[in-house]
């Protein structure tokens, strides 16, 4: 038997899957930031693809973020004329 996964998801949801409060989350909301959301019978929900594309998206940032540049210590030829 497979189990039956839910398209929307609740705040509840996302902010535990997110590891963070419901509070943050709705600040995030007022601040459009965070994954997409909708309102469905004037409740707020998440796309479940919504949350896993933001989820997706966001440690790709983050891993490159956090990467130093590299330091290539090249410095571009003087202009000067060489005879």
């Amino acid at each position: 038997m497979t189990k039956k996964t839910s398209k929307y998801m609740t705040p509840a949801e996302v902010a535990k899957k997110l590891g963070m409060t419901e509070g943050t989350l709705a600040n995030w909301r007022s601040k459009d930031m965070g994954p997409r959301w909708i309102t469905v019978a004037g409740k707020i929900v998440y796309k479940s693809e919504a949350v896993s594309i933001y989820i997706s998206n966001s440690a790709s940032s983050i891993y490159w973020n956090t990467k130093t540049p590299i330091a290539l210590n090249w410095k571009a030829p003087s202009k000067t004329a060489q005879t």
